[in-house]
């Protein structure tokens, strides 16, 4: 099937898709994670297009030393790292 967007996210159980202001979740396995979709509020969007515009492509950015750890892979085009 066609990509219902840009796949932004992506976890084992789901894929996450935008389309401008629309995000589709897509689950991988049924089982463990349901489909759905919704769409982001004025903040969330401004939030989110401000912040990939803020990152330097060329910049090798890593996780920090904290508890926290993502199972996921954020993609971003144009990035090189």
């Amino acid at each position: 099937d066609e990509p219902p967007g840009t796949l932004e996210y992506e976890i084992p159980e789901a894929r996450f898709y935008r389309l401008d202001r629309r995000l589709d979740i897509v689950g991988v396995d049924p089982s463990v994670d349901r489909s759905g979709c919704g769409f982001l509020t004025d903040r969330a969007y401004e939030d989110l297009t401000g912040t990939l515009e803020g990152l330097d492509p060329n910049a090798e950015y890593r996780r920090s030393d904290c508890e926290y750890s993502p199972n996921g892979l954020l993609y971003i085009e144009g990035f090189a790292n």
